[in-house]
């Protein structure tokens, strides 16, 4: 099975990403992994996939910058997810960006910034 990761953004994706990789690889998969959703607008590209893990971040946010999906990224990956093939959305993944609010519709759910929080560490 082949799956794409996409990572990065504010938490400590740099850390995580790699120890994910090295779990799934050692499971059996076959992965790619990827700060750069740009991908995800190339549907030749995405059909070598059988599943798409986010472990990111993907809002517009002051300490990091705009990392939200382009529309040709978010269109790439609705067409990804309408054709059979698997999402994953790990952790703070699910945080709904404002500027594309149907990602909760995708999510199930998920952290809005500035509505949702989590008790203190």
């Amino acid at each position: 099975m082949q799956l794409l990761v996409i990572s990065g953004g504010r938490h400590p994706y740099a850390e995580s990403s790699p120890i994910l990789g090295d779990f799934l690889s050692a499971a059996g998969y076959d992965l790619s992994i990827t700060d750069n959703p740009s991908i995800l607008a190339n549907a030749a590209e995405m059909s070598e996939y059988d599943a798409l893990i986010f472990n990111t971040r993907r809002e517009d946010l002051p300490d990091f910058g705009d990392l939200t999906l382009s529309p040709a990224e978010q269109e790439g990956m609705k067409q990804f997810i309408r054709s059979g093939k698997g999402f994953i959305c790990l952790h703070i993944g699910t945080c709904v960006p404002t500027a594309w609010p149907e990602f909760h519709d995708i999510t199930g759910g998920g952290w809005i910034t500035g509505s949702s929080f989590h008790p203190p560490y």
